[in-house]
């Protein structure tokens, strides 16, 4: 375990330990192991955050950007873009793309690279593009999904690449064009929720979250993980009000095991929702950080096992 790490583990574990004193036992932590386990899963979701912050830091190559090169990755490209002070509409649709199909753990981002990239064609599928003909999208993407090489993400497994089924990834990104559309911009779609709010990251991200219910196939996960990388990215002001456990399968099992030591208790996911808030708030530790540890937490709650997937 790495120095910091440990410093980490440290200043987390005397505030876990308050919060059972105030609060009562966290029955899935009443073995040592399992404790520990957790808390390194926390530090492993820190350094998933900072590793977004530290690339904002660094100098970025124009190569992240183009779908053509073996360098491609829209996280960085977003990263850069905000940098730069430009294309947040482009920025904001590729962190969109990178949600959509997911990294794959060994083919990393070809398939998004791909389909952004038309399969080589120097007329990329911009924001732009697809924003002025999302059923010419539509088509291509039905025309040429066969040449597509299907490498997502893990939560993207049962994603169809079709361009014209429902609940596929061509009615996704028609349906998300139309909920950005319904501002005109990206900007103007966040701005306005952040009006709504009141400035407040947190209540705008609860509107987001609710509207984007518009989006096919875009479910809990999905708008959970493309509205919390807006936010880490700089595209937006928005950080998760909550866990938003309703509708999940790994962080609400993992709340379960978490504070009733049962994964499959009857505490409904509404109360554990509010647990963990009341427990993030306590360690001092964000909603998507804690959302993601439990979720990895349950798998092996009595050893650290890093998730790569």
């Amino acid at each position: 375990m790495r120095r910091g790490d440990i410093a980490l583990i440290n200043q987390i574990r005397p505030l876990l330990r308050h919060y059972i004193v105030d609060h009562g036992p966290l029955r899935g932590l009443v073995q040592g192991a399992h404790e520990d386990a957790f808390l390194e899963q926390i530090v492993e979701s820190l350094r998933r955050v900072k590793f977004v912050e530290s690339v904002r830091l660094r100098g970025i190559s124009s190569l992240r950007a183009n779908p053509h090169s073996d360098l491609f990755d829209p996280i960085r490209a977003a990263i850069m873009y905000v940098k730069e002070g430009r294309d947040h509409d482009e920025a904001c649709w590729l962190v969109f793309l990178s949600t959509l199909i997911g990294k794959h753990l060994h083919a990393g981002w070809v398939t998004t690279a791909q389909i952004y990239g038309a399969l080589g064609d120097r007329n990329i599928w911009s924001f732009q593009r697809v924003q002025n003909d999302p059923m010419l999208f539509r088509q291509w993407l039905e025309a040429h999904q066969a040449g597509i090489q299907r490498k997502v993400g893990n939560h993207r497994k049962y994603l169809s690449l079709s361009g014209t089924k429902p609940h596929a990834a061509g009615s996704a990104v028609e349906t998300y064009v139309t909920w950005v559309n319904e501002r005109g911009t990206h900007k103007d779609l966040f701005d306005h929720a952040l009006q709504q709010a009141n400035q407040n990251p947190m209540a705008a991200f609860e509107i987001l979250f609710e509207s984007m219910t518009a989006v096919d196939t875009f479910g809990r996960t999905g708008r959970f993980d493309y509205l919390t990388m807006i936010g880490k990215v700089g595209l937006a002001s928005l950080i998760p009000d909550s866990p938003h456990l309703i509708g999940a399968t790994g962080p609400l099992a993992g709340a379960h095991l978490l504070f009733d030591g049962d994964k499959k208790s009857r505490t409904s996911a509404t109360v554990l929702d509010r647990k963990l808030v009341e427990l993030g708030n306590a360690i001092q530790v964000r909603m998507d950080v804690l959302e993601d540890a439990v979720c990895n937490w349950q798998k092996n709650p009595s050893n650290f096992v890093p998730f790569r997937g």
